[in-house]
């Protein structure tokens, strides 16, 4: 898998989970708690840093750029490697957002980590978008949109094919440049209270 499609998936399933919460369920849903709402942001900067390592990776492959002696393969040192061969990358914000990256992923002492919300994910994602347009591996900024449906089937008369009374059936998923990307279904069924 190509690097630019590793981020358009991360950068993909981010903005599914930034609205994930909004979903409407008619039971508790432990995927909407407020330890997921902590951790999603944290969890989609770390993978979409993790799609910038790979791009910037691939470029220096593709390139066959010669890895100076010495220096450590690290994300900071090939941001400067790349950096020094394409002078328009912005390098101070793809530190940025490796700094970032590194204060989730590495908390320091006891703590669970900064906060980070779903702006600073979409600065990020930003950031590492106009990198991939400038090392040519995407040809246009990506437009991505969460969606989501939930379909009731309700049996009044008789039921259902697996003995429900109602079913709803769900479809999440993101649209890339208007078009389906990535989506999930799934279906669940009420049945009848026992007699």
């Amino acid at each position: 898998m190509s690097a630019a499609i590793l981020f358009l998936h991360a950068l993909s399933a981010a903005s599914i989970a930034e609205v994930i919460h909004e979903i409407p369920d008619p039971t508790a849903s432990p995927i909407k708690g407020a330890m997921l709402e902590k951790s999603l942001a944290g969890i989609h900067a770390i993978a979409l840093v993790a799609a910038l390592d790979e791009a910037l990776q691939e470029h220096i492959d593709i390139n066959s750029v010669q890895w100076p002696k010495k220096l450590k393969p690290s994300l900071a040192n090939r941001i400067a490697v790349v950096g020094e061969l394409v002078p328009t990358l912005d390098q101070a914000r793809l530190n940025g957002a490796r700094e970032v990256r590194n204060r989730v992923a590495h908390p320091a002492g006891n703590t669970s980590g900064p906060k980070l919300g779903w702006k600073d994910v979409k600065e990020i994602a930003e950031a590492i978008s106009s990198a991939l347009l400038t090392l040519g591996q995407l040809a246009r900024p990506p437009k991505v949109e969460a969606f989501f449906a939930r379909t009731p089937t309700l049996y009044l008369d008789e039921l259902g094919p697996r003995g429900e009374r109602v079913s709803y059936a769900y479809s999440v998923g993101a649209k890339l440049n208007g078009e389906t990307f990535i989506q999930h279904q799934y279906e669940v069924s009420y049945l009848p209270p026992a007699a």
